[in-house]
């Protein structure tokens, strides 16, 4: 896998990416169960494409030291696998990532508990090591 520095630019003006794929703990804000999310460069932003399940338990790989500091977005296609949520949020307290949808008024942190309605965008998150 290779790694991003976003803030690194080409002579035109444009980001230099180095690393394409991020995989991130996105933690399902109905079951509280795990899933890894899979975010894919698509030239403009990290897309969030899919995620996979991961067993409740499980012990996910640490989240890389590393952060990746880029734009971040949800493909239309994303659904999350334990609640069918299109969206996922970064708690503003603990900086987790948990699923959401647009259609719910709050969000309630899965790992920490924060709740509140949901507002701004996501600049910077951490990778799992890989």
């Amino acid at each position: 896998m290779r790694y991003c520095s976003i803030e690194a630019r080409d002579r035109e003006g444009q980001p230099v990416v180095e690393r394409t794929v991020i995989f991130a703990t996105i933690i399902c804000s109905h079951t509280s169960n795990p899933t890894v999310g899979r975010f894919v460069w698509n030239g403009q932003a990290y897309s969030l494409v899919g995620a996979s399940k991961q067993r409740p338990g499980s012990i996910l790989p640490d989240d890389g030291a590393r952060s990746t500091k880029a734009a971040f977005e949800v493909s239309p296609s994303y659904r999350c696998p334990g609640c069918g949520a299109s969206s996922y949020v970064q708690c503003g307290r603990c900086r987790g990532l948990g699923c959401w949808d647009p259609t719910w008024e709050m969000f309630r942190c899965p790992l920490c508990g924060n709740a509140g309605a949901v507002n701004g965008t996501i600049d910077r998150i951490s990778g799992l090591s890989g």
